[in-house]
């Protein structure tokens, strides 16, 4: 029975489980390639976890405003999938409004604004992003004592290009809408200095139908 087993067990080899076991340990490997080639190379060279701090100054176009509208916004960025982001933002933007009154009354107009929403980028070249973004809004405005409280989205298109390791431009189309208003559309551009990995300055123009905005501000991103 010995010389039986002793026979028997040179045959037991065990190459046909070395090679299922690496068969098997190439798949994660195959399978990341697979998802790679279907999202589409290269990598992205840009970050998409960063905290925004903005400044404001708005030209809105409109007959009753003695003076610019000013604001302040923080916008929070997270990646939580491959390519796939989350954000959140806050805003509160202040002006004057002249009521139709006679002797003309000017009274404080302020508007908070809270989004929340997600994005996706798709790296188009080396350093130059494709993405799109949506939130939902909820408004609370408030003048002359008086308050209103709406609901609306914020929509916009656009490419992150860093022409340079220092210099990186946003630029987009967008869409605005609140409930019971039209929806206005237009464009923002953004150009950003690097000053370090973590910290860039930024200084930009935004557009919607007949406002114009002048933004200045920080990013912090890691």
């Amino acid at each position: 029975m010995c010389n039986l087993l002793l026979l028997v067990a040179p045959s037991l080899s065990p190459l046909p489980g070395n090679v299922a076991a690496s068969s098997i340990d190439t798949m994660p490997n195959q399978a990341a390639q697979t998802a790679e080639n279907w999202l589409g190379a290269p990598q992205s060279q840009l970050r998409y976890r960063y905290i925004d701090v903005m400044y404001s100054s708005t030209d809105t176009g409109i007959d009753n405003v003695a003076d610019d509208d000013t604001g302040l916004s923080l916008k929070a960025s997270y990646p939580v999938v491959e390519r796939f982001y989350l954000l959140a933002s806050i805003s509160q933007i202040s002006g004057d409004r002249n009521l139709a009154t006679v002797p003309v009354v000017s009274e404080k107009l302020e508007v908070m604004t809270v989004g929340l929403g997600g994005g996706y980028y798709h790296p188009l070249a080396t350093g130059f992003d494709g993405l799109v973004e949506g939130l939902v809004t909820y408004n609370h405005q408030t003048i002359a004592e008086a308050s209103d409280d709406s609901f609306g989205y914020f929509a916009r298109g656009g490419i992150r290009w860093l022409p340079t390791t220092r210099v990186e431009l946003d630029l987009d189309v967008r869409s605005v809408g609140r409930e019971d208003t039209d929806s206005e559309f237009g464009f923002g551009a953004v150009g950003r200095v690097h000053a370090t990995n973590a910290l860039s300055l930024g200084v930009g123009v935004e557009s919607l139908d007949d406002a114009t905005s002048l933004t200045a501000g920080l990013r912090f991103s890691w």
